[in-house]
């Protein structure tokens, strides 16, 4: 007779120890917070840039548990000291991409130093040669970096310039690296915990909030745009934790980790438990913090995390897709309006306006990059300020909030084409070597990139590359 499968308990704990962790942290949270009714705000202020100096330990103390669990691990020590510093710099930098850029910038330089040191004293001293989506971000830097010879603003294009060192920098750091896909997946498994971490900590924070102002948890989930008690931004107060608070950009991080969730649980290093877990409270995340950009894109990474996934079960691939669309075209009927506005914003239509305006008179060399004054503007294309967008008239600058039309518009047909040509390396390379995730994470972004400029910000530009180059270089892995 065949043997019954007997419920393991203590395996089942085990493998699901950061979800009943969460989960269980979550609701005391919430127990503590509805009894002591606390009255100081947690929020950032990004006008003032005050930030609690507690929120800053209390932060990375919490992201900190599956590094050092990692760093513990036996799998971390039965590497060769040279791997190990290699993989202490790698950690710390993927972990750090979570928090505020300050954070980041630290790692960075760890991530740099560690990369240097082992590539010295490895006695193999193995050396990659670049691929091509790495010659072709290499060269998408240096056209940008040219386009300052004739920018109109000089002091905001070397700032940008500046936020843009990552797509140079990691490209030409990861030429040096070399680690197998077991230590690989340990490292991803590492982020995704940090992250799913890092989500806990927004939840907490909204629950912190909606406990102080006297209101119910359930007004975050409200999907429409509005102030909290009329006073501050919700990403403000989801996001207080890091200080990092645009929501745009946190849903680079938000969807990586999705799309790592499902890389993972087909790698059997996630239970099905802790892959539905994350994938609920990613999205729990994005819709609190209005993120309208970041759900969509959390929509692509799951419906091709469930192809992914269920390839091989075509019925239970059938059902899957099927709740999945009707319980995405419930939330679209439940409000219309999300649809409508992320269509249909009145900024963006206006600096999209300016930008192909700016295109016409410009169209082969462009602008050079930076912000555009409105006064360039209005010397340029002829619009008054006052009068056509009074909103903005006050301000000092601005951008195009896409990718495309403002690589364009700031660097000319070639740094267009050049954009173009190092996203389809990024596929290339991917499909070419069968590497699910940087495919997948690179086709979420195309939204973004239509209503946004990640490369213009160190946020984006360190993500991307990041991603880029620890998920397509140097470890074998055929699948």
């Amino acid at each position: 007779m065949p043997t019954e499968k007997r419920l393991d308990i203590k395996a089942l704990l085990t493998n699901n120890i950061y979800v009943l962790a969460g989960v269980g942290s979550l609701l005391l949270w919430w127990l503590v917070c509805h009894f002591i009714k606390p009255e100081t705000p947690i929020f950032f202020n990004e006008c003032t840039e005050e930030y609690p100096v507690y929120m800053w330990f209390v932060s990375l103390a919490a992201l900190s548990v599956p590094v050092i669990a990692y760093l513990c691990s036996k799998s971390f020590r039965a590497l060769p000291w040279t791997q190990q510093l290699l993989s202490v710099g790698l950690v710390l930098l993927l972990a750090s991409v979570v928090h505020r850029p300050r954070t980041y910038l630290d790692a960075q330089v760890i991530f740099f130093v560690c990369t240097l040191v082992a590539f010295a004293f490895d006695k193999q001293r193995r050396f990659n040669w670049p691929s091509l989506f790495q010659i072709t971000m290499i060269l998408y830097f240096t056209w940008v970096a040219l386009s300052m010879l004739w920018t109109t603003d000089k002091h905001d294009g070397q700032h940008f310039l500046n936020h843009l060192v990552p797509v140079l920098a990691y490209p030409i750091a990861f030429l040096f690296i070399h680690t197998d896909k077991d230590n690989f997946q340990a490292l991803l498994l590492v982020f995704v915990r940090v992250a799913l971490i890092a989500c806990l900590l927004s939840v907490g924070c909204g629950i912190y909030e909606a406990a102080r102002g006297g209101v119910p948890c359930t007004v975050f989930l409200e999907l429409k745009k509005f102030l909290f008690l009329n006073l501050i931004p919700v990403y403000n107060v989801v996001f207080a934790w890091s200080g990092a608070c645009h929501p745009s950009y946190n849903a680079i991080w938000i969807t990586a980790t999705a799309a790592a969730l499902f890389y993972l649980r087909d790698k059997q290093r996630l239970s099905a438990l802790e892959t539905g877990y994350g994938c609920l409270l990613t999205l729990l995340v994005l819709i609190i913090s209005q993120s309208r950009v970041g759900f969509v894109m959390w929509v692509i990474v799951c419906f091709a995390g469930v192809i992914y996934l269920l390839r091989n079960s075509k019925v239970k691939l059938a059902i899957a897709l099927t709740v999945f669309l009707l319980l995405l075209a419930g939330i679209l009927i439940a409000n219309p309006m999300w649809s409508h506005n992320f269509t249909e914003d009145y900024s963006r239509s206006r600096l999209f306006k300016i930008a192909q305006d700016y295109i016409a008179v410009t169209p082969w060399y462009g602008t050079g990059i930076g912000s555009l004054t409105y006064a360039h503007v209005e010397e340029v294309i002829g619009y008054e300020f006052q009068k056509w967008w009074p909103d903005y008239a006050t301000a000092t600058a601005f951008y195009p909030h896409n990718q495309f039309l403002g690589d364009w518009m700031q660097t000319g047909v070639a740094g267009l084409i050049l954009l173009i040509v190092m996203l389809l390396s990024v596929f290339y390379n991917a499909f070419r070597t069968r590497r699910y995730l940087p495919f997948v994470f690179t086709l979420a972004l195309l939204p973004l990139m239509l209503i946004e400029m990640p490369f213009r910000f160190l946020a984006g530009s360190t993500i991307i590359a990041l991603s880029w180059c620890f998920t397509l270089c140097n470890y074998e892995d055929t699948h």
